[in-house]
């Protein structure tokens, strides 16, 4: 065997070491397949939870937000390995009562996920006393937590999500 062939050999088990080395470390930074639509983490309140936002709410959730919806809160997670937001959106009284039917209709399943994100977030707080519906439910393989209530006259919902 020539000079030529042993390092041209060596090389080709370099490279394949090499590429095989970036390929596992592309894993482990992706979460393994896992892709968050933004790998950090925000907070967003008032005008700030706009129609794009509301939008990323109802594609991750699988709820339809009447579009006379107000975002109130948002708060992202998504520097975690399962990205997860909750969020509380206003739902008006033109709306309410379609949307409380809309959920209902969602099957309620007995889901449990590890580590609340609900701990520590102020405004995480639906008014127990006057829930209309709650549902709990996978869509697309992801934890969806959803309360509908009434706070001194508004209604909100209240959505908990996680990638698991």
């Amino acid at each position: 065997m020539s000079d030529y062939e042993m390092s041209h050999g060596k090389w080709l088990r370099r490279f394949s070491s090499l590429a095989l080395m970036v390929g596992m470390s592309a894993l482990v930074f992706t979460g393994c397949g896992v892709q968050s639509q933004n790998a950090s983490d925000y907070e967003l309140a008032g005008a700030a939870f706009d129609a794009g936002y509301l939008e990323l709410v109802k594609t991750n959730s699988g709820i339809v937000l009447p579009s006379d919806s107000q975002g109130q809160n948002l708060l992202w997670r998504g520097r975690q390995i399962d990205p997860s937001f909750l969020a509380k959106i206003v739902i008006t009284t033109n709306s309410v009562d379609s949307f409380i039917k809309q959920v209902r209709q969602l099957r309620d399943q007995t889901i449990s996920v590890s580590g609340s994100t609900t701990p520590g977030v102020i405004w995480w707080q639906p008014s127990k006393g006057s829930v209309a519906v709650e549902r709990t439910f996978a869509q697309d393989g992801c934890y969806v937590h959803a309360i509908v209530c009434q706070e001194n006259g508004v209604w909100y919902l209240y959505l908990q999500w996680a990638s698991v």
